[in-house]
């Protein structure tokens, strides 16, 4: 789903197998130039991993 949509907003509990679900890995699969929108808890992204994505212009940022 992430891998076709402009907009991606998971909205997921904090539990073991979500806990930084949204890594490198999905982020590189997103289409080029999509938004990520966190409506749930921010231990779902991986931090680390989200900066050098937005930097390499692979999302937008407003």
């Amino acid at each position: 789903m992430c891998k076709k949509s402009r907009l991606f907003g998971p909205n997921l509990p904090i539990t073991d197998s979500t806990y930084h679900i949204i890594n490198k890995d999905l982020l590189l699969a997103m289409k080029s130039k999509a938004y990520l929108i966190n409506v749930g808890r921010e231990a779902l992204i991986d931090e680390g991993d989200l900066i050098p994505v937005i930097f390499d212009s692979v999302l937008s940022y407003p």
